[in-house]
């Protein structure tokens, strides 16, 4: 039984095993039974079919391409099975959900190109006896479950240490006995049927970005004809002129068709002069992101720069507007500040108007219950990070030490430098069961 099957391998036959006896003991009961039948009746809806039979299609496309160069075979069909009923749902959800500041297909390219890849590919080579993965098929499933469990409160550290070693442990052992196996007979492993093995799911993934991409762009269409159809005070013909335009020009840049409607919304438009405004606007806001225009200190930020403040903590503003005294603000996506069974969390929100933001606020919520010193630190971290961004070679290393101090003691303070001034507060909530901690700085 050592010897690798044909189609799959001892460790993919025990994962087969232990899916087929849940399978079994779930169905015996009676709620399981009536709940998968609306699973499926879930899956054959429309909009499921179209998605799962396009990517089957994708992928077999790709199967036919690269067959054409000798690269698949008939033998990688159970792989490319394999690969399909693994990947689609999980790329396809992260490609649809992407924010614009994640990057998300550019790290999706590069993530099927790094070196991890081809240590990935040397722990599977050589799997254990299947008596062997039967034990351990499982025994590392619950353990990597626990620790799932264990992250999510600070209570629970010292178990997690034992969990991530046990992990450790039987990771080593994976990795020692492939590389023995390799070492005792490379001519079996360092053949072409390795190299297509390995070279597949890497060609599947970065072939797919574009069919992801297209149904990222879709499912932001569909966002965008929701929010247009929502405007009750704007006529229905405006509405089909102003989704023409907006999907004729924005169809494969979200991002731009995002600020598009939000700006149809909240100008608000009442014609199709202001449309056709609106798509100059966009535009004029492009050519303005790639060459910012200067903005006096005293003025403020420019919103091209502070937008992208805390980019890399997942804090990217996206921007919107208004007519009321060219009014603008931004905000970014919520960010979970620490692993809490309800996680505290931390939003960037941005204020002025479209020459100059004025002010750059955090604002941080935390529940009692689920409060913990590594939120409030992160959030105190982070504010000292704004506020170095924000006033540059005015910010000393003792002042940011400072405000974060003072910030972790959840203590109210205010700091003046120059045009520029900064405060921090608490504020609870009104049922008294948590409270939001508010960084602020504003010119």
């Amino acid at each position: 039984m050592e010897e690798p099957n044909p189609l799959f391998n001892n460790r993919e036959i025990a994962f087969s095993i232990w899916i087929l006896i849940v399978l079994v003991v779930s169905f015996a009961q009676k709620e399981v039974r009536s709940s998968f039948g609306l699973v499926v009746r879930a899956f054959f809806q429309k909009a499921v079919l179209l998605i799962t039979m396009s990517f089957a299609a994708n992928v077999f496309i790709l199967c036919w391409l690269i067959s054409k160069w000798g690269v698949w075979q008939e033998d990688q069909l159970p792989a490319t099975v394999l690969w399909t009923v693994f990947s689609m749902f999980p790329l396809i959800m992260a490609a649809i959900n992407a924010e614009e500041q994640d990057d998300h297909f550019r790290q999706l390219f590069w993530n099927s190109l790094k070196v991890t890849g081809i240590f990935e590919f040397i722990v599977v080579a050589h799997p254990f006896s299947l008596s062997v993965e039967i034990i351990l098929v499982p025994f590392a499933a619950c353990l990597a479950m626990m620790l799932v469990i264990a992250k999510l409160d600070e209570q629970h550290a010292p178990a997690r240490k034992l969990i991530e070693r046990m992990l450790i442990v039987i990771g080593v052992l994976i990795v020692w006995y492939s590389i023995k196996k390799i070492w005792n007979d490379p001519a079996k492993f360092f053949t072409g049927r390795t190299a297509r093995n390995f070279v597949l799911p890497i060609f599947l993934t970065i072939g797919s970005i574009p069919f992801l991409y297209l149904w990222y762009c879709y499912s932001h269409i569909e966002k965008a004809r929701i929010g247009i159809d929502q405007k009750v005070f704007q006529s229905d013909e405006l509405k089909r002129y102003a989704r023409r335009r907006f999907f004729l020009i924005f169809p494969l840049r979200p991002w731009l068709l995002h600020r598009a409607v939000a700006r149809f919304q909240s100008m608000p438009a009442e014609s199709r002069a202001d449309v056709s405004r609106i798509v100059e606007e966009i535009y004029q806001y492009e050519r303005e992101v790639d060459d910012p225009p200067v903005i006096e200190p005293s003025r403020g930020w420019s919103p091209y720069l502070a937008r992208k403040f805390l980019a890399d903590e997942g804090l990217q503003a996206i921007g919107s507007g208004s007519n009321f005294d060219e009014e603008w603000w931004a905000s970014s996506s919520t960010v979970d500040l620490d692993n809490s069974v309800i996680p505290n969390t931390i939003t960037l929100y941005l204020e002025g108007n479209e020459g100059a933001a004025k002010s750059l606020k955090l604002k941080g919520r935390f529940l009692d219950k689920f409060r913990t010193d590594k939120g409030i630190e992160k959030f105190a971290h982070i504010s000292a990070k704004l506020a170095s961004a924000a006033i540059k070679d005015d910010a000393s290393d003792d002042m940011l030490d400072y405000i974060c101090n003072e910030i972790k003691a959840l203590r109210k303070g205010r700091e003046v430098i120059l045009s520029t001034k900064m405060s921090w507060e608490v504020k609870r909530f009104y049922n008294n069961n948590g409270f939001f901690l508010i960084f602020v700085i504003e010119k």
